[in-house]
């Protein structure tokens, strides 16, 4: 074992009282806030009404009439979620100004952009600044003259009409919505004044970076599909009685399915969709999903989301004090294999958790102490099946965890929904042993403080002691539990494929995967005990199969949780004047935060400041 990886973390994870609370069985580690199992700010626990088929209230899957189409089991019979509005991630909007603009540089990314975290993810300066620089560098290389993304051709007479139109398909690609007529009007406006200075050129590209700055494409900002058809509407005329949930508008379920797909906006197929209510209807939301799913777009932004959930998806930072190549060798192991069971295996759940058969090379080989006899390129190879187990026996994940408590915490995190936070950083002495597992007994066996949190993730990890902190193998014991949050009980495991195999056919591990996909989707760490039902329904559907990742985000997307929210819809617009790109970015978002509810207001308010900022204003108060 490298000793220097291994002791700072295990020094601190065997501080006396530093364990999280997990469940009312970890009390004597926390202070009891998070009650008798229920959600806590921290993640999800089951510990409560456990992980059946009714909601927190009580109310079975059977409810109210499904929408028209070809129904589902699992749509209606619990409250659509409330779902946060957020900014999208750099990755979104990289993929989007790629599809729309054309190519350029990336934003950098950082833990906090994951999409299931949108909810958290801040909009700071630098973040701007990144943007800016991006839409900068795209707009400036596009060729204007004779490409679509000329206003209007030579010769045209009707000016006005070709530059409305032009500035509508610009404004319905990038804000994922139809521009009311006052947004097109402006933007009409705007360059107009331009080309009083400039050529039709000029004034294109800098309106085209006026909606690259938009806080209409950089946030995901959804009105609800009264209030997007009332936007249209003269001032006065009042919005439609709102229902006990309210429904998305076509464009923002189009949004959602493209962002859940392909990490990009809508295509110009999706959005006539959208244009002709299709997308209203179940049998009109699952033709989408299913075509956005067959194109191969959906592949790396779908690895890319189980790289997610993995926390995997920033190879770089795996271990740092790897060298850069062995770090994205083993993320581009990882990131195959996670293609190739979406792809070639319908999603198994199974096989992410349990097949030996796993891309390799000669140098990730070599790394890894396996005589292989491959080549530089990576292929499809059958390991010793008593060890290696899907991401299991993947350095990318065991590095990223190297010792049992790390592994057993991630386990329960990412695989069964039970946070348990980092303990503080500490230094008790260490006890006596040979491998990590005697190390770790020695001390948390005597201490009842820190045994009644440890015993709870610490025989999970136990069972990946076959992979040392180098993903080698070992040779130690691999006999561990896993700890199942609805029921209590320790099921026991031996070694990694006894662990995957575990996992993958228990219905607390199903429901976890089913959870993390809804959380991609709605871009949200705060869930109810209504998605868990959903949760639980959609993975009761495969019940008695191997669980299907694919299928299971089919249900999802014509699910409740897709097609309408709890928020109430809202008339708001923002409108911006200026001919200026920042200053109209800042016009708009200011527009906004007048009018939308205060807790969308103070999501956009940082966006407003480093705007400011970025045109070297203060910032507005």
């Amino acid at each position: 074992m490298q000793g220097k990886l291994w002791w700072p973390w295990l020094l601190a994870t065997l501080m006396l009282g530093g364990c999280g609370r997990t469940s009312r069985d970890c009390q004597l580690c926390g202070d009891g806030a998070a009650g008798e199992g229920g959600s806590s700010n921290g993640g999800v626990s089951f510990g409560g009404a456990g992980v059946g088929g009714t909601t927190s209230a009580g109310a079975s899957f059977a409810g109210s009439a499904p929408m028209a189409g070809a129904p589902l089991v699992c749509p209606y019979g619990y409250d659509a979620p409330a779902t946060p509005l957020v900014s999208y991630s750099p990755l979104d909007l990289v993929n989007t100004m790629n599809d729309v603009v054309g190519p350029g540089p990336d934003m950098p990314p950082s833990y906090e952009d994951r999409a299931d975290a949108g909810s958290f993810r801040s909009v700071s300066g630098p973040f701007i600044s990144n943007l800016y620089k991006a839409a900068t560098a795209r707009v400036d290389a596009v060729s204007l003259q004779g490409a679509p993304l000329m206003p209007c051709a030579a010769g045209t007479s009707d000016q006005s009409t070709c530059i409305n139109g032009w500035i509508a398909e610009r404004g319905l690609r990038l804000y994922r919505r139809q521009l009311t007529g006052e947004q097109i009007a402006t933007y009409a406006a705007a360059f107009s004044q331009q080309l009083t200075s400039s050529t039709p050129e000029a004034a294109a590209k800098n309106l085209l970076l006026s909606m690259l700055l938009s806080p209409y494409f950089v946030y995901r900002i959804e009105l609800g599909a009264n209030a997007s058809r009332a936007l249209t509407l003269p001032p006065g005329i009042p919005l439609p009685q709102p229902a006990p949930a309210y429904p998305l508008s076509d464009y923002e379920i189009a949004a959602r399915l493209s962002h859940f797909t392909w990490r990009s906006a809508p295509d110009a197929q999706l959005l006539a969709s959208a244009a002709a209510g299709e997308l209203s209807r179940t049998d009109g939301v699952l033709a989408a999903f299913d075509r956005l799913l067959a194109d191969p777009r959906s592949v790396p932004a779908r690895t890319q989301e189980v790289l997610e959930w993995l926390e995997l998806e920033q190879w770089g930072a795996l271990s740092p004090d790897m060298p850069s190549d062995a770090n994205r060798l083993e993320h581009e192991q990882t990131s195959r294999f996670i293609a190739d069971v979406l792809t070639n295996r319908n999603g198994s759940f199974s096989e992410l958790l349990t097949s030996p058969k796993q891309p390799l090379n000669d140098l990730l080989a070599e790394q890894l102490g396996i005589p292989a006899g491959l080549g530089a390129s990576f292929e499809m190879v059958d390991l010793d099946p008593t060890f290696y187990a899907g991401i299991f026996g993947q350095p990318a994940w065991l590095r990223r965890s190297p010792h049992p408590s790390q592994r057993g915490m991630r386990i329960s995190s990412q695989f069964l929904c039970v946070e348990i936070p980092q303990p503080p950083a500490f230094e008790p002495p260490l006890g006596p042993g040979n491998t990590p597992r005697e190390r770790i007994s020695s001390v948390t066996a005597g201490n009842p403080a820190c045994n009644s949190c440890h015993s709870l993730f610490d025989p999970a990890g136990f069972a990946l002691e076959a992979f040392d902190d180098q993903a080698r193998l070992t040779g130690f014991d691999t006999s561990g539990a896993l700890r199942l949050p609805s029921s209590g009980n320790m099921v026991p495991v031996a070694g990694p494929p006894d662990l995957g195999k575990t996992l993958a056919t228990e219905n607390d591990g199903k429901v976890c995967a089913a959870l993390h996909a809804i959380q991609y989707l709605l871009q949200t760490k705060q869930l109810g005990g209504d998605l868990q039902t959903l949760a639980t329904c959609v993975t009761s559907n495969q019940a008695g199969h191997d669980l299907s990742l694919n299928e299971m985000a089919r249900q999802i997307a014509s699910s409740a949780a897709m097609l309408q929210t709890l928020r109430p819809p809202s008339s708001a617009v923002g409108v911006g004047k200026s001919a200026d790109p920042i200053q109209h970015a800042i016009e708009e978002t200011l527009g906004l935060v007048a009018t939308l509810p205060p807790e969308d207001a103070r999501i956009l308010q940082p966006y407003q400041s480093a705007l400011s900022e970025l045109q070297g204003l203060p910032p507005a108060k």
